[in-house]
C-alpha cells in the first residue's frame, strides 16, 4: 500500500523522475508477493499477467474489440458499462 501511495503522490506532483523510481519499487513489490504466492502454490506472476490481460480486453472493447468510441466521454461510458456488466456476471 505504501509503494502504491508513493506512486500516486509522484503522479499528482508530476515528479516523473521520482515516479520512475516508485513504479520500479511497486513492480518489485508485486513480483515479490507473486513469488511468495508461487512458493505457497497459490498463484504465480504468469497467472496475474494473464488475468489482467483478459480484464483489460473485456473492459476496453473500443480498443480491443469491434466497437469504436466516438469520444473520450463515449469510451468512459463504454468502460463503465463493461465493468458493470462484468460485476453483475460475477454476482450470478
Amino acid at each position: 500500500m505504501e509503494e502504491a501511495n508513493e506512486v500516486k503522490v509522484a503522479m499528482k506532483k508530476r515528479d516523473y523522475k521520482n515516479l520512475k523510481e516508485e513504479l520500479g519499487d511497486l513492480i518489485f513489490t508485486m513480483l515479490m508477493i507473486s513469488q511468495i504466492a508461487r512458493e505457497r502454490r497459490l498463484f504465480n506472476i504468469n497467472q496475474v499477467l494473464r488475468d489482467i490481460n483478459k480484464k483489460i480486453r473485456r473492459r476496453h472493447t473500443w480498443v480491443f474489440g469491434k466497437y469504436k468510441a466516438r469520444s473520450a466521454e463515449h469510451a468512459l461510458k463504454m468502460w463503465r458499462a463493461n465493468k458493470k456488466r462484468e460485476k453483475s456476471q460475477k454476482c450470478k
